[in-house]
């Protein structure tokens, strides 16, 4: 018995030693980063996208690199904003006073055919209604606010990695932000003022 755990403890210590974690022929693409220190090699740095998601990355550590097409994007958990994905279903915005913003975050278009719709309840005649879905990596996505049939009232402007919609002097009634695009994880904020 001595002798069978003598040898497989030279055993797991040979298998140790041969399996460095870190290969001279590593690929330029990212890689999912370690858990100890070092947690990459010298030459990557480890980037954060979210909390499921550090990559290496080859080059400087300083550089805000996204990941490559290598590095698939991992969907945020939305389940308790689900099923929202008809005006029938939307996800009702609590109410909240004039000019104070509404934010769920971590919410995902996933997958790429996912449609999320939120419903907003305007009170008050000639209220404004700005919707902001912010989105840091991944695939573009698109924004409208819907009138209470489903038709478009206004469309959202991409800048950057935000895409906003703006609805001025809306009449009192319910409208609906309408969020597609492609897989991609977002914050959504909205706000009415007046």
């Amino acid at each position: 018995m001595k002798t069978l755990i003598f040898t497989s403890n030279v055993l797991v210590a040979s298998l140790l030693a041969a399996c460095n974690p870190y290969s001279p022929d590593l690929p330029n693409a990212p890689f999912r980063c370690g858990t100890a220190e070092p947690r990459c090699p010298d030459g990557y740095a480890c980037k954060t996208y979210s909390a499921d998601l550090q990559v290496c990355e080859a080059g400087d550590s300083t550089v805000d690199a996204r990941p490559s097409d290598a590095s698939p994007l991992v969907c945020n958990n939305d389940q308790a904003l689900e099923p929202n994905d008809s005006l029938g279903n939307a996800r009702a915005i609590p109410a909240k006073p004039i000019g104070t913003p509404f934010k769920f975050a971590g919410v995902a278009i996933c997958p790429e055919t996912d449609k999320d719709y939120y419903a907003i309840t305007v009170d008050a005649n000639t209220t404004n209604v700005e919707v902001i879905v912010d989105f840091s990596s991944g695939s573009p996505l698109t924004l409208s606010i819907l009138n209470s049939g489903g038709t478009a009232v206004a469309t959202g402007v991409q800048t950057g990695a935000k895409n906003r919609a703006f609805l001025a002097n809306a009449n009192a009634g319910v409208f609906y932000a309408f969020v597609a695009g492609g897989k991609n994880n977002y914050d959504i904020t909205i706000t009415q003022t007046r």
